[in-house]
């Protein structure tokens, strides 16, 4: 039973993981080219005809991008700009041909060739900074979670033993147990002091707990977040984690938040 919850969190926390990876990807995905072409200007363009004066290929992005020089001329005044296409997307015109350049009207400066992009944009560059914000926000999210979460029984975790050096069972229901435990590891004694209200006060780093059956055996089990307290049944029961209910919610919001901002910082 522990080795299956033991791997049941183990899982979990893989498959947040694991989420966190392949959500970076799609939102890389839907921040690659076609959409940094839409978003790079956000206000009504102006359109006019222009000459192509430079083709070169780049290939030190992700793929293969062709970088377009060209020239136009607005109220007069001859002005110079620069566009990318990948070049799956896009064939290279040749030089000399004319082309329409679409650029802002109250910033005649910002331009770009029709069907291309103003500045080089790649979604994947994103993939590492929308991997780690995914990750502490789950991992935010898994904290939030097992502080929400309700009792539940105790589960044996690595089901370490430690050698009972004496026991005090309560007189009635009122007083408390006192287990006092050998050295362990760690090379201190501990002892524990358990009631229905006071919970468990735990002298060593191990959290601990009385086997209901056997007041005699103590189990120790790795830390669980929130402590342990004794039930209205008397058994001991620990605050433990119901599972990443709140993560899949604040990992969308983080990838919409952090995607789009990210995104919108690069390009402008």
């Amino acid at each position: 039973m522990w080795l299956h919850a033991a791997l049941g969190g183990r899982l979990v926390q893989g498959g947040v993981v694991l989420g966190c990876v392949v959500l970076a990807i799609a939102c890389a995905f839907a921040l690659d080219s076609e959409l940094a072409t839409r978003v790079e200007f956000s206000e009504p363009l102006a359109v006019v005809e222009g000459e192509v004066t430079g083709v070169s290929l780049s290939s030190d992005d992700y793929k293969e991008v062709h970088i377009v020089e060209f020239r136009y001329a607005v109220d007069g005044q001859a002005l110079r700009g620069v566009s990318y296409a990948e070049t799956d997307d896009h064939a290279a015109p040749p030089l000399g041909q004319v082309v329409r350049v679409e650029y802002l009207r109250d910033q005649p400066e910002a331009a770009r060739l029709e069907g291309f992009q103003r500045r080089r944009f790649s979604g994947w560059v994103l993939i590492g900074p929308l991997m780690f914000l995914t990750t502490v926000f789950a991992g935010l999210a898994m904290t939030v979670s097992e502080g929400l979460a309700s009792l539940r029984p105790v589960r044996r975790g690595d089901a370490r033993w430690a050698r009972v050096a004496a026991v005090q069972p309560p007189k009635d229901a009122s007083s408390r147990w006192r287990i006092d435990l050998a050295p362990l590891a760690e090379g201190a004694p501990a002892t524990i002091h358990a009631d229905g209200r006071a919970g468990l006060e735990v002298g060593d780093r191990a959290l601990t707990f009385v086997d209901p059956d056997d007041p005699e055996v103590v189990h120790l089990a790795a830390r669980v977040p929130g402590g342990l307290a004794l039930g209205p049944d008397g058994r001991l029961r620990s605050a433990a984690p119901v599972g990443p209910s709140l993560a899949l919610p604040l990992l969308g919001l983080a990838l919409l938040v952090g995607g789009v901002a990210a995104a919108w910082a690069f390009i402008y």
